[in-house]
């Protein structure tokens, strides 16, 4: 299991019991060495399993290619991407640190703003 897997999971089953994320909306990732890992497209939130927790290279620039058996990230994975990478040069305000991981989330509710 990828350090950060665990605290995002949790963090998935909290923005759904707090309803930030309803059904499939939200998505959130979690920085760890050469990449990321996000939940999945499609995910529950409040009901993700492991299966749900996808991990995505740092190099990554396309889904081309992607393995058909295994889930795919967030349709919103480029954006994760792309934050991490400016977050690497200068934590921003909105991300949680730790001495381990960084997490991101993205709601997608009116209850989020």
């Amino acid at each position: 299991m990828i350090a950060g897997h665990r605290a995002l999971l949790d963090a998935l089953h909290e923005m759904g019991a707090a309803g930030l994320s309803p059904g499939a909306s939200g998505n959130i990732s979690v920085r760890v060495d050469d990449g990321m890992i996000i939940s999945a497209s499609g995910a529950v939130a409040g009901k993700a399993t492991d299966n749900d927790i996808v991990f995505v290279a740092e190099q990554t620039t396309s889904l081309a290619g992607w393995p058909d058996d295994q889930p795919r990230p967030s349709s919103e994975w480029q954006m994760h991407q792309a934050l991490w990478a400016v977050a690497r040069q200068k934590p921003p305000t909105s991300c949680r640190n730790s001495p381990t991981h960084q997490t991101m989330s993205n709601p997608h509710s009116p209850h989020a703003s």
